[in-house]
């Protein structure tokens, strides 16, 4: 398959934290989830964070949704071996699954950061275009603005490898 794009939406209230705010993009965009937000979402929820390279997702902030869809978490370790590329792209293409994708926004050309400082942050994986080279992102662009997003797939890579090599002192 050489193009995908799972359904997503960046209008979400606009005081969700961040994080949070990636799994409303779906499950807003979905008409079948969306009725349990307006019953069942308060947003509330705050994680403290020992290792600020990895947010162990396994518990927590995604574990609110175990109702409305599953999920799955993948550390490093897990992908180190594997194309980030052709891992991403499975997940979408082949298990119909968003990717929640951590890098470091110095290598991303449409992030504020880009080449200008180190800053490991998460972004919502909904597509990719493979004539493109580029995945369809979900997060904060130039101007701090919640939006859909490019991310070209030769920075993923670099990006993705390097979001993992930080001190946890810097």
């Amino acid at each position: 398959m050489s193009k995908i794009l799972l359904p997503v939406t960046v209008d979400i209230p606009t005081s969700s934290y961040f994080a949070l705010s990636l799994q409303l993009s779906v499950v807003l965009a979905h008409e079948e989830t969306r009725e349990w937000y307006y019953e069942n979402f308060i947003n509330i929820y705050m994680e403290s964070h020992n290792n600020i390279c990895f947010t162990d997702m396994s518990f927590g902030m995604l574990c609110r949704y175990t109702t409305v869809f599953d999920y799955s978490v993948s550390k490093y370790e897990d992908t180190m071996h594997d194309n980030i590329i052709d891992r991403v792209r499975h997940e979408l293409s082949d298990e119909q699954n968003y990717a929640y994708l951590y890098v470091d926004e110095y290598y991303i050309s449409c992030k504020e950061a880009y080449m200008s400082s180190h800053f490991h942050h998460q972004a919502l994986i909904y597509g990719f275009d493979d004539e493109r080279r580029i995945f369809n992102a979900i997060a904060f662009d130039k101007s701090g603005h919640f939006a859909k997003l490019e991310y070209p797939y030769d920075e993923v890579v670099t990006g993705y490898e390097e979001a993992f090599k930080c001190e946890p002192k810097t």
